[in-house]
């Protein structure tokens, strides 16, 4: 195995076999998938991961060796996992009063060994994987146009428990990761992949979900800006085109009212709602802000508070509500580990800006199959990495 210092990638250049792809290809694909209900709650990528898990677990076992998690990014997580379930047990035990249970450490858990097991197959500058998350995200995009646009208007789209926020951040990971490929692949590959950028953009709006039109907005600034001093024409043909975009939205009245009734700064609030929620979890801060109420407790809690079963509204504040402080700050560890360990230019900006964005209205999305396939593709696919490029450049 190649060498390295600690806490950076260190991979092998090892070409994986047919089944091992195949397992990395499901897997990819199905990820977008999460929002689809199925019997038993098991969503596609819980099953998907399976042959992923296996597929390290065999390699490792007949010594063929694999790439190895940079350990900053292996000690922020079990710090992180043994947190949430040190103050989940904790408070099972001095508040029975709450419903306490072990399945979303165990979900957290899941996510976890798919992420190390894919970090582990995969070679460096992995460009291709990000390819089958986009197909799958437009497999889902394409479902939101089966809906009669009237339908649309001014609802805010929903599959089973997925809301409109949690559908378009799928979306809005999958215009990132397009128009990152728009910047770095070959002219002759433009024209297929702007419609993709399209279907996908045009399906997060769609949704009705205010945090994806904000998100779209950060993405293309990134990438714009980002990449205006290297490839100026492609910048340039991207502002273009996502004016071009709003405006067919608009005329075909594809814009949801909900949208256009509110100005974009009022979705971070949305008065009414999630802040209200948030104001109440707030009044009894003094209760969670050390070790938090339990990993998966919080509506609990407000219930037995407030009288009111909601969620925390939110990544960020959903964490510190059920982990506390400590629980936050070594997620937030985690993140950095991966950014730092990553060193991939635009590339791990542009794929986890969406999921910043999104953290300040999608709970629960520290254990989803989404991100950690997000930072395990951000850790894998350092397409700026000391110059070099996984994707052809004009």
């Amino acid at each position: 195995m190649a060498s390295g210092s600690a806490g950076s990638l260190r991979g092998t250049d090892l070409a994986l076999g047919p089944l091992e792809k195949l397992a990395i290809v499901m897997y990819a694909a199905s990820v977008p998938f999460e929002v689809i209900p199925t019997p038993y709650t098991v969503t596609a990528p819980t099953i998907a991961g399976l042959p992923v898990v296996a597929a390290a677990a065999s390699r490792a076992l007949r010594g063929r060796g694999l790439n190895q998690v940079p350990s900053r990014v292996l000690v922020a997580s079990y710090l992180f996992v043994l947190w949430t379930l040190f103050t989940t047990v904790l408070n099972s035990l001095i508040l029975p009063s709450y419903s306490w249970s072990i399945m979303p450490v165990v979900s957290l858990l899941y996510a976890l060994i798919c992420f190390f097991s894919l970090v582990a197959l995969l070679p460096d500058h992995s460009d291709w994987v990000p390819v089958w998350y986009i197909l799958g995200a437009t497999a889902v995009a394409f479902t939101l146009f089966r809906v009669n646009a009237d339908t649309l208007a001014g609802l805010r789209f929903t599959i089973g428990d997925a809301d409109e926020n949690f559908i378009s951040m799928i979306l809005c990971i999958a215009f990132a990761l397009a128009v990152h490929r728009f910047f770095r692949c070959r002219w002759m590959y433009v024209p297929i992949v702007i419609p993709v950028i399209g279907l996908v953009g045009a399906g997060a709006i769609v949704t009705g979900s205010r945090t994806g039109a904000i998100s779209l907005i950060v993405t293309l600034v990134i990438a714009v800006f980002g990449f205006m001093r290297r490839n100026l024409r492609r910048s340039a043909i991207m502002v273009v085109l996502s004016i071009v975009g709003y405006l067919i939205i608009q005329t075909w009245t594809l814009l949801p009212n909900r949208l256009l009734a509110a100005p974009i700064p009022e979705a971070l609030a949305d008065r009414g709602g999630r802040a209200d929620i948030a104001e109440l979890y707030l009044r009894h801060a003094d209760q969670w802000v050390i070790f938090g109420v339990g990993y998966g407790n919080a509506p609990y809690f407000l219930l037995s508070v407030e009288r009111l079963f909601a969620e925390a509204h939110g990544l960020w504040l959903g964490l510190v509500i059920e982990a506390g402080i400590v629980g936050l700050a070594a997620f937030i560890g985690v993140l950095l580990a991966v950014i730092r360990s990553a060193q991939g230019g635009l590339f791990h900006f542009l794929a986890l800006s969406p999921i910043m964005v999104f953290g300040l209205s999608v709970s629960g999305l520290e254990r989803s199959a989404i991100l950690w396939f997000v930072l395990a593709i951000a850790l894998r696919i350092c397409s700026d990495a000391n110059g070099k490029a996984s994707l052809p450049v004009a």
